[in-house]
């Protein structure tokens, strides 16, 4: 503070006081203006073509316009990186869960097909029987002719008893079917296939007939 101006820039207040100017309310303080960018020119080979003159310093990055640019947080080259990165491992992941799903599938398709192939070509024994209080029956019966499934119907009449009928076929069973009919007497039918019990019935009486019926595999 002063009576009188020392310097130009000094101001007069209210109190005829002359103050400093950094004591101005409106005073504010001016760094020096920012510096631009450094930038480079494009880079140019020697006369050998080996090593390039007037490289930029490291992390500059190049323009489409061959300058050179100083690092920054929007560095074209600072971005691509990553995201690249990241687009790398997304389709590495995506093609091992591709690679996974198809062999699953494939495993489940030959799983598939070598179930079928065993249900559509593989063997099958099964055995009609009967017994009974009465000597000789009449008989009916589904034969299972091999490789055809069902097949119509045998019929043995005036047979013994006890029976039993053997039949090894291929391929899927349908209606695995027998039926035992007498004059009188206690009457029993049974079917098996590959050694396993399916169904079995008992009928007792004047004209009985027992009948076996259970779907084959």
């Amino acid at each position: 503070m002063s009576d009188t101006q020392p310097a130009s820039d000094w101001w007069q207040a209210s109190d005829l006081k002359w103050y400093p100017p950094q004591q101005h309310p409106d005073f504010r303080v001016h760094g020096p203006a920012p510096r631009p960018p450094t930038l480079f020119a494009p880079q140019v080979a020697d006369v050998a073509g080996i090593s390039p003159v007037g490289g930029p310093p490291d992390g500059y990055w190049q323009g489409t316009d061959g300058w050179w640019y100083p690092p920054s947080p929007t560095a074209p080259n600072d971005n691509r990186g990553p995201k690249k990165s990241v687009m790398r491992r997304v389709r590495f992941w995506l093609l091992v869960v591709f690679i996974l799903g198809i062999t699953g599938v494939a495993a489940a398709l030959l799983f598939g097909s070598a179930t079928v192939d065993n249900d559509t070509h593989g063997a099958h024994t099964v055995v009609y029987s009967a017994t009974g209080t009465a000597s000789v029956a009449d008989i009916d019966y589904n034969p299972l002719r091999a490789g055809n499934g069902q097949d119509g119907r045998v019929r043995v009449t005036n047979t013994s008893l006890p029976w039993r009928k053997t039949i090894t076929t291929s391929g899927p069973l349908n209606i695995l079917n027998v039926s035992v009919r007498t004059g009188a007497g206690t009457v029993t039918c049974k079917i098996t296939e590959d050694g396993k019990l399916l169904t079995t019935n008992s009928v007792s009486g004047a004209s009985a007939m027992a009948e076996c019926s259970a779907p084959g595999s």
